[in-house]
């Protein structure tokens, strides 16, 4: 059973379909013999907005990476052309989650902005020619939010003394984000809450404004249900955890697919292919998921390099494919290659490359030796940015 949650004190939480709120250790108690699956949000984040060029795919996550400290778990989605928002998070914090959680399992954690993003949009509340303010009413406070099209701020809490301070906290928060966003100003004002008792006070302080009000308990657990996400901040245990194993799994690739290579060279591919049953044994007593890369290097890249090296001719694809592999960053994963004929002497190599994990820092495949003259998009690919590199080959196959 899925659960969704937003994690605050009190919590919030849908179950069997009711949205319910409860203090966290009664909360957990409860959840405990049903979820199976949970879809988690949290507010403790930041929200900045940055041009960075797309075409420069380095350059690019340089600059994302910047907008934050280290020590901050970083996610950012494209708003606009060489436009993104950026959301961080110190990973303490985003650790504090998940520990405070237990033994609940989170499969995926996510700000709250995105999932009442979802509930807007989803009831036509949403535009990118407006600025919408929402005030989602929590019984003890109220989270205050704008939204601009896709674009979201950081969320503020905000304890309400009595209307007038709702309405001076409302102007405070709006002053701040057109002081960040100066070409939004001449845009209209939208202002949508889930607390009825405050639309006559608002349309008296705002009389500009365009005041509506929407019948749900919790926006963002209703626009989790609704919508799926991208973004994941991930556990500093679950980031450490996949950075080993990228580590390792490097280690071994780079050692097998070496050895594949000089065996591929002398000619003895059935001896390499043996060679692969016999290391992938020895893989499996060390770590199960090097079954994964004795499968891959056995049934696809092999099938497609036999394939071609039958057609014989000039072309050099066993050079090519080991050049490839080469050039790729370290730390990033080959999602797939292939070779296509395009016409009699003419061929296509393609190949698609993304980072391991999220804490991989940028880096760009080489464009020298084989691949000097080869182009290189960038392009998501198995859900993150990733490059796509693209070679014009001219030669004699078949002969």
């Amino acid at each position: 059973m899925m659960v969704y949650i937003l994690f605050d004190e009190p919590l919030y939480f849908q179950l069997n379909g009711n949205r319910e709120q409860s203090p966290r250790p009664q909360a957990l108690r409860l959840l405990e013999s049903h979820a199976r699956h949970v879809l988690c949000a949290f507010l403790d984040y930041e929200v900045k907005f940055i041009p960075a060029p797309e075409a420069q795919p380095l350059q690019k996550e340089r600059m994302i990476a910047a907008c934050f400290p280290a020590n901050d778990v970083i996610q950012a989605e494209r708003v606009g052309h060489n436009q993104f928002m950026v959301i961080g998070s110190d990973k303490l914090k985003v650790n504090a989650v998940y520990d405070a959680l237990l033994p609940l399992k989170v499969e995926q954690l996510v700000p709250y902005g995105l999932g009442v993003r979802a509930y807007l949009n989803n009831g036509g509340l949403l535009s990118s020619d407006n600025i919408t303010i929402c005030l989602d009413y929590l019984n003890s406070y109220v989270v205050i939010s704008i939204f601009e099209g896709n674009r979201f701020n950081s969320p503020r809490r905000l304890v309400i003394k009595d209307e007038a301070h709702l309405a001076s906290e409302l102007k405070r928060s709006l002053q701040a984000y057109l002081s960040d966003n100066s070409d939004s100003r001449s845009k209209p004002i939208s202002i949508v809450t889930n607390q009825m008792n405050w639309l006559e006070g608002l349309s008296a302080q705002f009389p500009q404004a365009n005041i509506k009000s929407f019948d749900s308990l919790c926006p963002c657990i209703d626009g989790m249900v609704l919508a799926k996400f991208n973004m994941h901040f991930r556990s500093l245990e679950d980031i450490l955890r996949q950075k080993r194993r990228q580590a390792f799994v490097n280690r071994l690739k780079v050692g097998a697919l070496s050895l594949f290579f000089v065996l591929l060279g002398l000619g003895t591919y059935g001896l390499a292919w043996g060679y692969n049953q016999h290391q992938s044994q020895e893989f499996h007593k060390a770590e199960a998921y090097m079954e994964d890369l004795q499968i891959k290097l056995k049934q696809m890249h092999a099938q497609k390099i036999t394939a071609l090296l039958r057609k014989g001719g000039d072309i050099d694809f066993s050079s090519l494919y080991y050049e490839f592999y080469r050039r790729v960053p370290f730390g990033y994963r080959v999602k797939d290659w292939h070779i296509l004929a395009m016409s009699p002497g003419k061929w296509v190599f393609k190949g698609a490359v993304y980072p391991a994990s999220p804490m991989v820092m940028a880096k760009t495949f080489r464009l020298t030796g084989l691949f000097q003259q080869a182009k290189l998009e960038a392009a998501m690919v198995e859900k993150v940015l990733g490059q796509v590199i693209t070679l014009d080959i001219t030669g004699e196959v078949g002969k």
